[in-house]
């Protein structure tokens, strides 16, 4: 679960880290984009389940797959890297394959592979970070993104979040 990587803190969704960051810095940032991607989807279940809509969210990751990303990483750590398992991109790409088809997966799941520490295996549900389920956070890294991106979305039959109250 490369997310629990991300620190002690909630992604800040800064994109002004320096280009040759120290590599703990790298690793932090890049845990911290995967948490992020598991708290909008976590929010995006709860604002879709909210609004009665049939369409569900998932996550899903691949575990350890040696593809192009490694080509990028020190020396020292492609070497330990491929000491531990790992399966072929193909395998990878299961997780995201059995949430996005497997008729039993349910909105608001997360699935990766059922191995030793998530490296390997066939596809199952996991556990994410309880940093990950965290609701508050969630709805604030929701806030920020609209804030960031100027993009806000209304879902159907989701009253907004933010209008005032009705004149009386």
């Amino acid at each position: 679960m490369i997310h629990a990587l991300s620190g002690e803190t909630a992604p800040d969704a800064r994109a002004d880290a320096p280009a040759r960051a120290p590599l703990a810095v790298l690793v932090r940032a890049y845990g911290q984009s995967k948490l992020a991607n598991l708290m909008f989807t976590y929010e995006l279940q709860r604002r879709l389940a909210a609004a009665g809509a049939q369409t569900s969210t998932l996550a899903a990751h691949p575990g350890s797959s040696w593809t192009e990303l490694q080509r990028h990483l020190p020396f020292w750590m492609d070497a330990i890297g491929r000491l531990l398992p790992s399966h072929p991109p193909a395998r990878g790409a299961l997780p995201a394959l059995r949430a996005a088809t497997h008729p039993a997966a349910r909105g608001g799941e997360y699935y990766g592979p059922g191995g030793l520490g998530e490296m390997t295996g066939s596809p199952v549900p996991v556990e994410s970070s309880a940093r990950s389920r965290d609701i508050h956070a969630q709805d604030r890294l929701w806030e920020l993104s609209e804030q960031l991106t100027g993009v806000t979305y209304q879902i159907p039959g989701r009253a907004p979040r933010h209008t005032a109250a009705p004149a009386r």
